[in-house]
C-alpha cells in the first residue's frame, strides 16, 4: 500500500494561509426561494412592495456569499462571514478549529449524473471536532488544496475510507485522463461492453519472487492510475486498468480491495446486481490475500459495512481483534456493527476500548462523549424515547422536503402551462401548489437542522 503519511502534503507550507470560498449553492438556493415568493406576492397585487423586499434580499444575500469563506492557516481552520456569525449565534457551533481537536473526517461521494463511460461524482467532506463543522465540497475550485491540508495534519484513525483514499489518489482531472491516454487505456465508451464480458484475473501460478521487478513497476503504476480514474469517476477505464494491474500482481491484497471498490462502484452506477456480486467476490478475495495486514482487514470491515454487508464487516473486524490484537478501527467498526444492531452495551463496550488505545486527544475526547451518549441510551428509557423521537421527526422533515422539490416543480410547470394558454384559474391552481410547496419545504429545511444536534445528555432532565 502507498503510504499514507508519505503522500501526506501541506499546500499552505510556502504562503502561509488558504482561503476557500463558500459553496454558493444555499445562497443561490436562498435567491430563487426569495424570487418565487416574490412572484407569489406579485400575483396578488403586491408587486411593488415584493420588488423592494426581494431586491433587499437578493443583496443581502449577495453580501452574505462574498463574505462567507474559510481560512485555512498553519494550525487551524476559520469560517469568516456575516451568515456564519449570524449562524453561530444561535446554534453556538464554535467558528474554529485547530487541527489537533479533529475528531471526524467523512467523505460522501454523490452521483451526479452519467455520460459515456465516466460518472461525474460530486464530492461533500465534513469535518468534525467539538462545537465546529466545517463542510468542503468539490465544486468548490480549492477542494482539492484545502482536503490535501487538512489531512496532512491528523492521524488516519480520525478519516473515513473514502477520506483516506482522497488523501492519496485525488488528482486534477486532466492530468488523469493524460496519463490513461499515455497507458493506452482505451476510452470508456470503448472499454464498457468488453468489459462485462471478461473474467475476474485468477491467482497466478508463477510465485511473487520470480515477477520481475519491470512488472511489480509496472503493476503499482497501473494500481495508482486506476484509483486516480476510479476517484474522477473514469470509472469503465479505472477497471481497466484494475484489470492489467491484477494479472501482474494477483496476489497483492490491497490491489484486489481497491478493484473491488471500483466495480462496487461502477455497480452501483449501473444498478446492476451481477456486477455488485463480482464486486464482493473480488472483496472476499482481497480478505484472503491480506495475511496478516491488520490495516487492510480495518479497510475491508468497513468497506463490507458502508456496503450494507455487516455479517462480512463483522467478520473482518473480529478477525483483526482475535488475532492480531484490538486496533482503534476494527473496535470503532465493531461499535457501529453493534448499534446496527441495538446493542447499547456492545457500543459502550467497544467505544471504551477504542478510548482505551487512542494515542490522539482529540479521539479520546470523541468517543468519551460516545461512551456518555449511549450510556445514556442505554440506561435512561426516558432520554431513548427521546433521542427516538427526534430521531423520528428529522427524518419525516427531512423525508417531506424532498417530497416537496417535484411538487414544487409540478406547481412552477402548471404556473407556465396557465400562463401560455391564458388561462388564469390554471395559473392560480399552479401557484397554489407550489406555494404550499414551497413553504413546506422552507419549514422542512429549518426543522431538519433544528432536529440534526442530539438532545445533551446533561440536559434532558431540565
Amino acid at each position: 500500500m502507498i503510504s499514507s503519511s508519505a503522500g501526506k502534503t501541506n499546500r499552505i507550507a510556502e504562503n502561509g494561509k488558504l482561503t476557500v470560498r463558500a459553496n454558493p449553492g444555499r445562497y443561490l438556493g436562498a435567491a430563487f426561494v426569495a424570487l418565487f415568493f416574490f412572484g407569489l406576492t406579485a400575483r396578488f397585487g403586491f408587486g411593488t412592495s415584493a420588488l423592494a423586499v426581494l431586491v433587499i434580499a437578493w443583496t443581502t444575500l449577495a453580501i452574505f456569499a462574498f463574505s462567507d469563506k474559510v481560512n485555512i492557516e498553519r494550525r487551524r481552520m476559520v469560517k469568516t462571514g456575516i451568515a456564519q456569525r449570524i449562524a453561530s449565534m444561535f446554534t453556538g457551533n464554535a467558528l474554529r478549529l485547530k487541527f489537533v481537536n479533529i475528531e471526524q473526517i467523512e467523505t460522501n461521494a454523490v452521483q451526479r449524473f452519467r455520460r459515456g463511460g465516466r460518472v461525474f461524482y460530486s464530492y461533500r467532506t465534513v469535518v468534525r471536532g467539538g462545537d465546529a463543522e466545517f463542510t468542503f465540497r468539490s465544486s468548490q475550485s480549492k477542494y482539492g488544496d484545502a482536503i490535501a491540508t487538512i489531512f496532512a495534519t491528523v492521524p488516519d484513525d480520525v478519516m473515513d475510507n473514502r477520506s483516506l483514499e482522497l488523501q492519496d489518489y485525488f488528482a486534477e482531472r486532466r492530468g488523469v485522463r493524460s496519463r490513461a491516454r499515455a497507458a493506452e487505456i482505451p476510452r470508456g465508451d470503448v472499454l464498457e461492453g468488453s468489459w462485462r464480458r471478461s473474467r475476474l484475473p485468477r491467482p497466478s501460478s508463477r510465485p511473487a519472487s520470480t515477477q520481475n521487478a519491470g512488472d511489480l513497476g509496472r503493476a503499482e503504476s497501473l494500481r495508482r492510475l486506476a484509483n486516480e480514474l476510479r476517484i474522477a469517476g473514469h470509472l469503465v477505464q479505472s477497471l481497466e486498468a484494475f484489470r492489467r494491474a491484477a494479472l501482474l500482481q494477483p496476489k497483492n491484497g490491497w490491489l484486489l480491495f481497491e478493484f473491488g471498490r471500483c466495480i462496487l462502484s461502477f455497480a452501483a452506477s449501473e444498478r446492476d446486481q451481477s456486477l455488485e456480486r463480482r464486486g464482493f467476490a473480488m472483496l472476499r478475495l482481497a480478505e484472503q490475500r491480506a495475511g496478516s495486514d491488520v490495516e487492510l482487514l480495518s479497510r475491508l470491515g468497513e468497506s463490507y459495512f458502508h456496503a450494507g454487508n455487516w455479517r462480512r464487516a463483522s467478520i473482518a473486524f473480529r478477525k483483526v481483534t482475535e488475532t492480531f490484537g484490538v486496533t482503534f478501527r476494527s473496535v470503532r467498526g465493531q461499535a457501529e456493527i453493534a448499534l446496527r444492531e441495538g446493542k447499547f452495551a456492545h457500543v459502550v463496550h467497544n467505544f471504551s476500548i477504542a478510548n482505551t488505545i487512542s494515542t490522539a486527544a482529540s479521539l479520546k475526547r470523541w468517543t468519551s462523549a460516545e461512551i456518555d451518549y449511549f450510556t445514556r441510551l442505554n440506561g435512561d428509557d426516558e432520554y431513548m424515547e427521546l433521542e427516538i423521537s427526534r430521531l423520528s421527526l428529522a427524518d419525516t422533515f427531512y423525508r417531506l422536503g424532498n417530497s416537496c422539490i417535484p411538487v414544487t416543480a409540478a406547481g412552477i410547470a402548471v404556473i407556465l402551462a396557465g400562463m401560455l394558454i391564458s388561462d388564469e384559474a390554471i395559473t392560480d391552481i399552479g401557484w397554489v401548489i407550489a406555494g404550499i410547496a414551497m413553504a413546506l419545504w422552507t419549514a422542512a429545511r429549518i426543522g431538519t437542522g433544528v432536529l440534526a444536534a442530539r438532545i445533551p445528555v446533561d440536559g434532558s432532565d431540565d
